[in-house]
Order: C-alpha cells, then sequence, then structure tokens
C-alpha cells in the first residue's frame, strides 16, 4: 500500500508543477492584433534601452533591457504620450522595475483586468516623480506590416557594448556600408570630471580623440589631436 501512495503523491507533485510552470496556460494567442509586434523603446531618461515583444493576449517580452533604478517603478499604460495622457495613466502589470537592469531578458504578464486595446503607450514610469523613463508607441503598429524595427530605432541605439568600469561603458556599431564606426560613452560622473575614448596605441599619434565634459554651460565636445600617448 505504501509504494501506491507515493508514486500517486508523486503524480500529484508533478501536475501541480507543471500548471504552474506554464505561465501562459489559458491565454490566447489570436484575438490581438499586436501578435508578433516588436520595438524598440524609445530612451527618455535612467539609460532605459530594451526590446519589446507582444507574445499573446496576456503577456509580453522584453529583452536586452537596460535601465537604472527608481524609486516606484511600473510597467504603465496610457492613451497618449503627452504628459496629460501618461499621467492619468494605470499600473498594466504586478511585476515592478525597482531595481538595475543590464541587458536582461524576461516576459512580463498583464494584470488579469487589462487588456491590449487599452493601452496605445506603454512606458516604464516612476510614480513618485510622474517620470517616463522611455515608452513604446504601439498606436504606429500596422495589423499588416508586420515586424519592423528600422522605423523605430533610436539615436542611442548600439550592436555592441562592453563594461569599462562599474560606472563607465562604451557602445558602437560599425556601419559597414558607410565605413564607419558609431561611437558612444555612458557614465555616471561628477559635474568635474569628464569622459574620453581614443586609440590606446603609440602608434596612434595624430589620430583623434573625443573628451566629453560638463562645464557650468552645459555639455561640451571637445575633438583632439594627439600629440604624444603615454600608456
Amino acid at each position: 500500500m505504501a509504494p501506491s501512495s507515493l508514486f500517486l503523491f508523486g503524480f500529484l507533485m508533478f501536475l501541480i508543477h507543471f500548471s504552474c510552470s506554464d505561465p501562459g496556460l489559458g491565454c490566447s494567442r489570436t484575438n490581438t492584433s499586436l501578435l508578433n509586434f516588436t520595438s524598440h523603446f524609445t530612451m527618455l531618461q535612467h539609460q532605459l534601452r530594451g526590446l519589446f515583444s507582444v507574445i499573446d493576449d496576456c503577456s509580453f517580452r522584453v529583452s536586452q533591457f537596460d535601465v537604472l533604478s527608481g524609486s516606484d517603478v511600473n510597467w504603465w499604460g496610457a492613451t497618449g504620450d503627452d504628459f496629460q495622457n501618461l499621467t492619468n495613466g494605470f499600473i498594466i502589470s504586478d511585476s515592478s522595475l525597482n531595481q538595475t537592469y543590464k541587458n536582461d531578458t524576461f516576459v512580463v504578464h498583464l494584470r488579469k483586468n487589462v487588456t491590449w486595446d487599452q493601452i496605445k503607450v506603454l512606458a516604464v514610469w516612476d510614480i513618485p516623480t510622474a517620470s517616463d523613463f522611455g515608452h513604446i508607441l504601439l498606436s504606429n503598429y500596422s495589423a499588416n506590416g508586420g515586424v519592423n524595427l528600422s522605423n523605430n530605432e533610436q539615436p542611442t541605439m548600439f550592436e555592441n557594448c562592453k563594461v569599462l568600469s562599474d560606472n563607465y561603458r562604451i557602445r558602437w556599431s560599425f556601419k559597414e556600408g558607410d565605413n564607419v564606426v558609431d561611437i558612444g560613452l555612458e557614465a555616471a560622473i561628477g559635474i568635474q570630471n569628464y569622459m574620453a575614448f581614443g586609440w590606446a596605441n603609440p602608434n596612434a599619434s595624430g589620430s583623434l580623440m573625443v573628451v566629453l565634459m560638463w562645464p557650468s554651460q552645459g555639455l561640451r565636445r571637445v575633438e583632439y589631436h594627439l600629440q604624444m600617448i603615454i600608456i
């Protein structure tokens, strides 16, 4: 009798585990015109970046997701991207964003009382400061247009990223057709410090080096031609 009871208990545990491990169970994949919609976030604050994709009527996926932490940050829905519509928006998921994300990928589930037709703008929203860290315009999607990322790319998006220190990283993209490399520098530094990028090579004398700084009059970029390199 004991072996049979043990087998039955194990079978029930398997069923419970299976039902909890399938987050999309019972969610339709056919009732939304946004199915397979994919777009990059528009960055506004806190270095937000990422790729957004609608999975089904109940969930979406974010990948390559970066954002600096805030005080009470939530997935937010609104009917427009102007300030009045955003402040009149609503929380669309029980998953909060009160931490720093670095190139993360995860699935977010909508609240049970939220549907895609209620959301024209999906934002990452900090409630205490009424701040839009970045958003997606779902109203721009054409039902017969398929996935199109080219119209949604932002100037701050790059193909590659390397962390140089805890508070400094470099991003770059190589545009083969134009034979150029686009480079972006990111750092969390004080106003008395600066960012710089150049080639650490003794043979780079005479090449270009870019320095970014924050003097009292605002952001300033200075270009230098290297005369001597000390490594």
